[in-house]
């Protein structure tokens, strides 16, 4: 019986794994593609003149996890440069040298809110507070884009109070500041691998979890393929929104 099965080879898997087996246990990696990654998926391409990234691009800020593991696996992680640009009036137009995202005043106003309030609003329904009318459409249209953009949210659904907190946590490792991995960011996630690897751990490609049946003390896992895998234990990297859409799933 292995110790432990971890559902994903994403980073969050593979990571996992790498901690199980520097405490002692012998844990097996079930991961439904036929490569490692997750998210993070890196093509090298012969005839481009460098990585292409078809997930994660960009380290945001200066997060300990990501850099502690680069500098272990000797991999270079450098700053991005340019100018950033945004589009007025149907024109892309400089920004400066940073990302616009609102201004000062309104994160200000956001903030305010969400500690005075226990009920969280969305963020289009903040902006048509009454309180809010004196906000400039300069400021209204920059933190709309960034927020779309940077967030990934849709306005009428994202709740301040989530904002906050996420940015309370991007301004803890500057995430303003944006690095690549020019020799590819599948490094990363090979590098949790091939670590945990070394030390006993095992990784199964193309297993796409089936079913999970769990009892104190034991968990039984089946795969589409029929095999079954057993263990102490289980831990479940997958996103949150896969999950959801699973079968079965609460």
């Amino acid at each position: 019986m292995d110790e432990v099965i971890v559902a994903g080879a994403g980073i969050a898997g593979l990571a996992a794994a790498k901690e199980l087996v520097r405490g002692g246990l012998a844990p097996v990696v079930l991961e439904a593609q036929g490569r490692i990654g997750g998210r993070i998926h890196t093509i090298h391409d012969e005839n481009a003149a460098a990585p292409i990234e078809l997930g994660a691009e960009f380290v945001h800020g200066l997060p300990p996890e990501i850099f502690q593991a680069a500098e272990a696996a000797g991999i270079e992680i450098v700053r991005t440069g340019g100018k950033f640009y945004v589009v007025r009036g149907g024109r892309l137009t400089p920004s400066g040298d940073e990302p616009p995202e609102g201004g000062e005043d309104v994160w200000d106003k956001i903030e305010k809110y969400a500690d005075q309030h226990s009920q969280d609003i969305s963020l289009e329904a903040f902006l048509n507070l009454p309180e809010n009318a004196s906000i400039g459409e300069d400021s209204r249209d920059s933190l709309k884009r960034f927020v779309a953009g940077f967030h990934a949210a849709e306005l009428d659904k994202v709740g301040i109070k989530g904002l906050v907190k996420t940015t309370e946590a991007e301004e803890s490792i500057g995430g303003v500041r944006a690095f690549r991995i020019p020799a590819g960011y599948d490094l990363l996630p090979k590098y949790f691998c091939e670590s945990a690897r070394a030390a006993g751990a095992k990784l199964l490609l193309n297993s796409r979890v089936k079913a999970i049946n769990w009892r104190r003390g034991s968990v039984n896992v089946s795969i589409e393929s029929g095999e079954r895998v057993e263990g102490r234990a289980a831990i479940i990297t997958l996103p949150g929104g896969l999950l959801k859409s699973s079968p079965g799933s609460a």
